[in-house]
């Protein structure tokens, strides 16, 4: 989990990535669901690779098991939006 074979990430920064963008789509699907825009204002996804970054730097100190529960959270938490709107 922790062996580097994606350019320099390793499953653990993979894994790292994708639940940082389920974090960030939580609220940015109840935003949309109010009617609003999805990014708050002042907010900015241009810079995509800095905000990989960040979710794979967060990650660093923290357990494979670890970030393996939390996306397995937050994709609990996207599945439950989604159900509960029928979408």
């Amino acid at each position: 989990m922790s062996e580097v074979w994606l350019g320099t990430w390793s499953i653990k920064e993979i894994v790292a990535h994708m639940d940082g963008w389920h974090r960030e789509m939580i609220p940015a699907l109840e935003r949309l669901a109010r009617g609003e825009r999805p990014i708050p204002d002042g907010v900015s996804y241009e810079d995509v690779d800095g905000w990989n970054a960040r979710f794979a730097t967060k990650a660093k100190g923290n357990a494979v098991a670890d970030l393996l529960i939390e996306y397995q959270e937050h994709g609990e938490q996207i599945r439950a939006w989604r159900a509960s709107r029928g979408v």
